[in-house]
């Protein structure tokens, strides 16, 4: 299911969110509308992509980072289906996930990420006098998979 703010009938009652420092109380369907239909849908991939209770996350992409990457990425629309699709394979699941880690490591969607790793360590070594942190690498596509295993679970 993809949450969307057209999910929203008139007869339906808005969700308030009291933010607890001060008086200010927000409309989620004002929320929703301000993002834009797009982005609303790419919610619940972007929360379990950049650490939620359940699944794991990547070392230095927060929730920040994370959302503005996949926000503002029209070539990703495609993975972030399958993520949400009830019935994606595992294959399917480690592919559409891949696409979206190497775009959030600055690659491009068709970047493998045991190839974008690679790259991202032989660069940082040419340009760096010190050693390059692992932490900051892309993962490799065996160190991603239980990851988005968890995501798809968690979006699901």
């Amino acid at each position: 299911m993809t949450l969307t703010y057209r999910s929203c009938h008139p007869h339906m009652s808005d969700i308030l969110v009291y933010t607890g420092s001060g008086q200010c109380v927000t409309s989620v369907a004002a929320v929703a509308r301000g993002l834009g239909a797009t982005v609303v849908s790419r919610l619940l991939v972007i929360h379990a992509v950049s650490n939620c209770d359940t699944a794991s996350y990547s070392f230095g992409h927060g929730k920040v980072n994370v959302f503005r990457k996949l926000s503002r990425s029209a070539e990703i629309q495609p993975s972030v289906d399958i993520l949400e699709s009830s019935s994606a394979s595992q294959e399917e699941v480690m592919l559409a996930g891949c696409r979206i880690l190497a775009l959030l490591y600055s690659g491009i969607v068709t970047d493998g990420l045991n190839r974008l790793c690679y790259t991202m360590f032989m660069h940082a070594t040419a340009t760096s006098a010190q050693l390059p942190r692992p932490e900051r690498l892309p993962p490799t596509e065996n160190a991603a998979r239980y990851h988005l295993y968890r995501v798809h679970l968690q979006v699901v």
